[in-house]
């Protein structure tokens, strides 16, 4: 099997790319020319540097593809355009080369976020069937990306994948918050009581592979999460026990993280690059709760998340650690 993965440099899309290759598939990478290689070094893998939103020779080289696995996408920006150019407009043009290729066993498993679908205001965890409401210009962004891939692929031959926060060994986000707690305090929206789901990198990688073996007709849209749902405090004591210490909570009120997220917009506009906490982040972070129920993948997929939250923050950190990313 020949496997076309989008974003293989990154975070979520190197250790898809290891997963597929340990799986006996045949890997192509889409990378951007500027992108780092690190973790995809000594592996088997073809690259084909390019920018996804002019895809020079992308059309001959899924010719001969059985699977895409479009994992690229920006989660940070300074603008609305940085979004909707990173998620909305490559996804449009990574489909529209697709089509163009003229293979008609083409499958495309599409990774897209729980950012997509919206916060859950009722404390009811989402379900695929909700009617979509994001928040934020990262989810609006990356609903119209799931819009461009529904119109052009047959339920068979789709899968939309809704995962909430992904952590584990190479994110760079969920390590501020390492950093913050290992540095004995962590700040929390508002009194820290927003109820929010993680999975750990291994089960999304599982549940991806899950999704490019099933081929049935069925609703292509599916939330992947790990079991439970946490608040801030819960989580800064967890990862607290993960490094070894007691954070000291420090409750920022809402209006005052508007503020600081205005300043951070303003400051990645004034240097050019984006930073994690920016307008577009609290306004996610603002809302009560971010849930989604992974019965239908269970049922359909037979996905089931297996690394416990604890394990897998204990392991993130040792990782952290050997990586010199965390003292």
């Amino acid at each position: 099997m020949k496997a076309l993965v989008t974003g293989g440099s990154g975070f979520v899309g190197s250790h898809l790319a290891q997963a597929l290759v340990r799986e006996g598939w045949e890997v192509t990478c889409v990378v951007r020319r500027s992108s780092s290689l690190r973790w995809l070094r000594g592996l088997p893998v073809e690259y084909l540097p390019m920018d996804l939103v002019r895809p020079s020779g992308l059309r001959q080289a899924l010719m001969d593809v059985d699977v895409v696995f479009h994992v690229a996408g920006v989660t940070k920006g300074t603008r609305r355009e940085d979004f909707f150019r990173g998620n909305a407009l490559t996804t449009r043009s990574l489909v529209q080369a697709c089509m163009e290729s003229g293979n008609e066993r083409l499958r495309f498993i599409h990774v897209s976020s729980l950012s997509a679908a919206g916060p859950a205001p009722d404390g009811r965890p989402r379900r695929e069937e909700d009617p979509p409401a994001p928040v934020s210009w990262y989810g609006r962004s990356k609903l119209l990306a799931e819009e461009a891939v529904l119109r052009a692929f047959p339920p068979e031959a789709l899968r939309i994948l809704r995962p909430p926060v992904v952590y584990g060994p190479r994110d760079l986000d969920f390590l501020q918050v390492f950093r913050c707690v290992a540095l004995g305090f962590c700040p929390v929206a508002g009194r820290g009581e927003q109820k929010i789901q993680f999975i750990h990198v291994n089960d999304l990688i599982r549940g991806i592979l899950l999704a490019a073996k099933c081929q049935e007709p069925v609703g292509p849209v599916f939330f992947l999460s790990g079991e439970g749902a946490f608040d801030w405090l819960t989580v800064a004591n967890a990862v607290g026990r993960a490094v070894g210490r007691t954070p000291v909570p420090l409750p920022v009120p809402i209006p005052v993280l508007r503020g600081v997220g205005a300043l951070g917009t303003l400051l990645g506009r004034a240097t050019g690059k984006a930073v994690v906490l920016n307008s577009d982040k609290v306004k996610e972070g603002a809302q009560p709760n971010w849930l989604c129920s992974s019965d239908k993948a269970r049922k359909e997929l037979g996905f089931q998340a297996v690394v416990p939250f604890e394990e897998g923050l204990a392991s993130t950190a040792s990782w952290y650690r050997r990586a010199g990313w965390l003292s």
